[in-house]
């Protein structure tokens, strides 16, 4: 039977406690024949020592009773790191605010380290994060897809805050992409509008496993693909011909620029045209679209990962589970009428 505790460890092995766990420390004063035996035992029996436990235990002899508090990073992408990487940067910081209170509601320091930033390169994140002490690893948007094979996760508990496409390859926590767009459908419906078509940011759609273009396609009548545009922010001229093609009467979007590119085109927002952003923050008092709820995320991911700490838990699971989040529809200025709030 595998041993769960130092104290089961001793017990098999008629030592003391305090020996044990000396020898597993590589403390000084216990034999090399006696530290080889426990060593042996360890790995024989199962054991796997609990990280916070032995950080807990190492602060007290250090400070006689200090305060201890674990130590939680939190990864995002600097900028050209990735495409569109400044896209989410309000929601991203969103997100991370909400996890660094939660961490220290809990006991828990949250350190952010920002990828490919001043020195900071995807090839160094494990010494880092070794000399810092890290135990836990919160992955914020679009970190998954970069910096995962750089790190070392059979010692560390990870969360990712975003679906990706490869499928999960640890736990999650992240917005629902495709109820956020049915709710968004469904409140523009309600409001008149009959022609929406939806802007994505290139290669946004891809990293969600196209949930965005799924939940536009199967709302209402059988939408057409050329419905959805997939644009860069340099890509005006191709909005342009899209836009005056379709006929849209609203256009959902996750970059705010698609609606000065409206007006450019003579279209008047919300006059004869709404305009639907895919992610507003909470306090947007003007435009119109869906809440992704990043503070929720980031306080959720930061409850599973300290509990995944606290369980001992470490290492790529067999089955990753994948929480979401659903998305709040917000009304507001670019959209005729007040319109009514259809449930999440």
């Amino acid at each position: 039977m595998p041993a769960r505790s130092l104290r089961q460890l001793a017990e098999k092995l008629n030592l003391s406690h305090a020996t044990v766990s000396a020898a597993l420390r590589g403390a000084s004063g216990v034999k090399p024949s006696t530290r080889l035996k426990v060593l042996a035992a360890a790995a024989e029996h199962g054991y796997k020592a609990n990280p916070l436990a032995s950080a807990l235990m190492g602060e007290l002899r250090r400070s006689q009773g200090g305060v201890f508090r674990g130590a939680l990073a939190f990864l995002e992408i600097g900028p050209g790191t990735a495409e569109n990487a400044g896209l989410g940067r309000e929601y991203d910081k969103a997100i991370a605010g909400a996890a660094l209170r939660r961490a220290e509601e809990l006991g828990f320091k949250g350190e952010m380290l920002i990828v490919n930033s001043k020195g900071l390169e995807p090839r160094r994140l494990g010494e880092v994060l070794d000399a810092r002490g890290i135990k836990g690893v919160l992955l914020l948007p679009g970190a998954e897809r970069v910096i995962f094979d750089y790190i070392d996760w059979s010692r560390l508990a990870g969360i990712c805050t975003d679906c990706g496409a490869r499928g999960p390859r640890l736990g999650a926590v992240c917005p629902d992409y495709y109820q956020a767009v049915a709710v968004a459908m469904d409140n523009l419906h309600d409001l008149g509008y009959a022609r929406p078509g939806v802007v994505l940011a290139a290669g946004a759609d891809a990293g969600v496993s196209r949930r965005w273009a799924a939940a536009y396609l199967a709302s209402g009548d059988a939408r057409p693909a050329s419905g959805v545009l997939m644009a860069g922010r340099r890509d005006e001229a191709k909005f342009r011909a899209w836009f005056e093609d379709g006929g849209y009467d609203v256009v959902l979007a996750q970059d705010p620029i698609v609606r000065e590119w409206m007006g450019s085109t003579g279209a008047s927002v919300p006059g004869t045209h709404g305009f639907c952003l895919l992610n507003v923050g909470e306090g947007a008092a003007e435009g119109a679209g869906v809440d992704l709820q990043a503070a929720a995320i980031g306080t959720r991911a930061v409850d599973l990962l300290t509990g995944m700490i606290l369980r001992n838990e470490s290492g790529l699971a067999s089955a990753p589970v994948t929480t979401l989040v659903p998305a709040v529809w917000r009304a507001g200025l670019t959209v005729r009428g007040a319109g009514a709030v259809v449930a999440a």
